[in-house]
């Protein structure tokens, strides 16, 4: 405990106009909720990329026991319900 761990997250970069700006990062107990914030900026010089992946990181603390659930947004399915890659991970001591 008290550890702290860099976590990298993929996601793809759909053109040049889309630049990392933050994590969305909820934390209820021991899940986490994450997902990649981008901004985009709109303009006629925009190149569109296919199959861009873009590495972002960001510093996690472990401060309890037991399992932290890590449920990473991967967007939504044809119904439109957000879909979640999810880790389990256990901390003991």
């Amino acid at each position: 405990m008290g550890e702290t761990y860099e976590i990298t997250v993929s996601y793809f970069k759909p053109s040049s106009c889309y630049v990392f700006n933050d994590f969305y990062y909820v934390s209820e107990l021991n899940q986490r909720t994450i997902a990649v914030i981008a901004s985009v900026y709109s303009g006629p010089n925009c190149e569109i990329y296919e199959n861009e992946l873009v590495d972002v990181s960001f510093n996690f603390m472990v401060n309890n026991n037991g399992t932290y659930v890590f449920r990473f947004w991967q967007g939504q399915d044809e119904n439109g319900t957000d879909t979640y890659y999810i880790v389990e991970v256990p901390v003991v001591n």
